[in-house]
């Protein structure tokens, strides 16, 4: 078979010998270094000539919203991953095991595409015009404080996804390439993507070897038992849950991918998010686009990282309203308890109610469903108390600067319904609840069904189980969730 140099990243950068450190015989070879979580980050400058290098134009449901080079590079680093990618591995049938081998404390984050080939240390791949004798490709600077991959545009650069290729394979020799910038040197391990060259069309290196996975670990550590976990996401209201465990129950930073080229080594954040442990609730950004979404603990070190999962922004399901009546200081009415004002809610952003005596961000009030041509739509309470009672009320008009109420603020009025009285489960109250038997549609109660488009708002009240916890009051009122029905 045909034999496709690699170039060794030490000698293109005339680095010292000393660099090199064998760390056991006949195996993976180390470089010396290690990328904390500040360096996990990797985007790409899609300035690559060939027409097969951007020809696969078929979405991937687990690496959303990019095709082509960009698609094979993510999925090239992926491999490297700590745990299956999406919890299955998929994407890439030739994959021994699935995407996702690693088994170390390490992930890589995709942030999009750059919009230059940026400098050494960048954490960019690009190609290069021009060739060196046999080298394909050569990963520049790397350890600790960034890298850059190179492709020589002289070889025919192909984007797969299949195995029978034209010209050389970008996720493989990606995917070789970013072992060097994690920290690997070559192997002489037969199997082993660090391997010095390719043999073919370089398909084969796309999946990491044992002796591979053996050197990652090596640098980064077998994968924790405590490191932050996300085993799926859901959407409610326009708000994203991720499902997993080890998260903070204080403090969580969420990451994104930029929904624009260019970026950064920073990537999208919403930070400061409490959770129960295992489900974190926020509101995605505006600058937020499809890629993988992480959850980062405090500090620099790889158990802090959870593994990646993909979220496809653009499949995000419209909420059937908005929420409103917030308790962070925006309404004319003062939370009673004036504490929520510099408190932020769970979900990142100003949409929770007064604070309670469980949650200083208060409760909040979701709605998801869709609205149209049946009434599917199902209001949810989350982040109240954990005992007692929770009722919700509908109102035919709203109150903008609101009501003090308990240890809330009320801003539906008018015309009252009130409806769906239940013991709550964790804090958390959803109607229609069958389970309760309150099975009548949103859009009926009362004594006439909502019209066409007629305005309803929304509000829960609970009891708030720890009396003279603020006030004398020992009711509290979640944040408000306006609908028009059609």
């Amino acid at each position: 078979m045909n034999l496709k140099h690699l170039i060794l990243p030490t000698v293109a950068l005339g680095a010292a010998a000393g660099l090199l450190i064998p760390a056991q015989s006949d195996a993976y070879t180390l470089l010396g270094g290690a990328l904390n979580t500040t360096q996990r980050d990797f985007r790409i400058f899609d300035n690559f000539t060939d027409a097969v290098s951007n020809d696969n134009v078929t979405p991937d449901a687990n690496f959303p919203g990019y095709t082509g080079v960009e698609l094979a590079i993510w999925k090239a680093c992926t491999e490297w991953g700590s745990q299956l990618h999406a919890g299955s591995g998929n994407g890439d049938a030739h994959q021994n095991g699935g995407l996702g081998s690693g088994g170390a404390n390490f992930d890589a984050v995709m942030q999009g595409n750059a919009t230059s080939q940026g400098g050494t240390n960048s954490n960019q791949f690009s190609e290069l015009a021009g060739s060196d004798g046999g080298t394909l490709a050569f990963c520049e600077s790397p350890i600790s404080d960034g890298w850059r991959i190179r492709f020589y545009s002289t070889w025919t650069w192909n984007d797969g996804p299949g195995t029978s290729i034209t010209g050389i394979d970008i996720q493989g020799v990606a995917t070789h390439e970013y072992g060097h910038a994690l920290g690997l040197d070559h192997t002489n391990i037969n199997g082993s993507t660090m391997l010095p060259g390719v043999f073919g069309n370089g398909v084969n290196s796309r999946s990491i070897g044992p002796d591979d996975i053996d050197g990652v670990q090596a640098i980064y550590g077998v994968v924790s038992a405590t490191k932050p976990r996300i085993n799926g996401i859901s959407f409610s209201g326009g708000l994203l849950t991720l499902h997993g465990f080890n998260f903070d129950l204080v403090s969580n930073d969420v990451w994104f991918t930029p929904n624009t080229p260019g970026g950064s080594d920073v990537p999208v954040q919403v930070t400061g998010l409490p959770s129960n442990g295992s489900q974190i609730t926020l509101a995605i950004p505006g600058t937020a686009g499809s890629g993988d979404v992480f959850v980062k603990l405090a500090g620099t070190q790889g158990v802090t990282l959870s593994n990646g999962w993909p979220i496809d922004v653009a499949s995000i399901p419209a909420p059937p309203g908005f929420a409103y009546c917030f308790g962070d200081g925006s309404l004319v009415t003062p939370c009673p308890c004036a504490l929520p004002d510099t408190v932020p809610s769970p979900s990142g952003a100003s949409d929770a109610g007064c604070a309670n005596s469980f949650n200083a961000s208060g409760a909040r009030l979701d709605a998801a469903g869709s609205k149209n041509p049946t009434d599917q739509v199902r209001l949810t309470v989350s982040f109240g108390t954990p005992a007692g009672f929770t009722f919700f009320i509908s109102g035919n008009a709203a109150d903008a600067n609101g009501i003090a109420n308990g240890d809330g603020v009320n801003c539906a009025s008018g015309s009252f319904v009130r409806f769906g009285s239940q013991i709550p489960v964790n804090g958390a109250s959803v109607y229609p609840n069958p389970a309760l038997g309150l099975n009548t549609l949103l859009s009926t109660v009362g004594s006439s069904p909502v019209g066409s488009g007629q305005t309803r708002y929304y509000q829960a009240f609970y009891r708030n189980t720890t009396a003279g916890w603020c006030t004398p009051a020992t009711s509290n009122v979640s944040s408000g969730y306006q609908m028009t029905w059609n």
